[in-house]
């Protein structure tokens, strides 16, 4: 009950900084943000309520990706096709490229922010909490149940981000994460 009064705070009364973070950031970026660690919600949030204060949340952190990484996630979200009109789901991360927002939820599922099921492959998906470091979030015993990781193993670069059992998330529980395209 503690971790779900400490979520809803979170997302009335985001981190706040000066500007319109989203914004300044480049252009030709991808923002991922996420859930530190394995979430259980008794409650689900639509994606188009749950990371509704995006553009309040400061950045944590840049990530420049290689250009095929990044292409290959900026043109799948750009061109996911919705596969049902209404749907809810259990949002895990919270994805924008230009004005194109889509929430990842449990069982690799992808929302858009009209709360409609959208068609992403598991590989982009993948790519997308890969390269965010989602999953350095998460203890290696517990990917194991990943169908994802089932599918392309543990990144090669996963290194658990330890927590400690006290204090879970030390400042903040939720990840911002600016991706760019690497200059050539």
């Amino acid at each position: 009950m503690e971790k779900i009064f400490i979520f809803i705070i979170m997302l009335i009364f985001p981190q706040v900084n000066n500007g319109n973070e989203i914004n300044r950031q480049n252009s030709d970026s991808i923002i991922v943000i996420f859930w530190k660690g394995e979430i259980d919600r008794s409650v689900s949030c639509p994606c188009s309520q749950t990371f509704k204060n995006a553009n309040a949340i400061k950045t944590d952190t840049t990530i420049c990706l290689k250009s095929k990484y990044f292409d290959k996630i900026k043109n799948a979200i750009k061109s996911a096709d919705v596969i049902k009109n209404e749907g809810y789901c259990n949002s895990k991360l919270f994805v924008k490229i230009d004005s194109m927002k889509i929430c990842l939820c449990d069982f690799n599922k992808a929302f858009n922010a009209n709360d409609e099921q959208v068609s992403l492959d598991v590989s982009v998906i993948y790519l997308i909490k890969w390269k965010s470091g989602f999953y350095n979030y998460i203890k290696k015993e517990y990917l194991q149940y990943f169908d994802e990781i089932k599918m392309y193993g543990i990144p090669p670069d996963y290194v658990y981000m330890y927590t400690d059992a006290k204090k879970p998330f030390k400042d903040n529980p939720i990840m911002k994460v600016c991706l760019v395209k690497e200059d050539k």
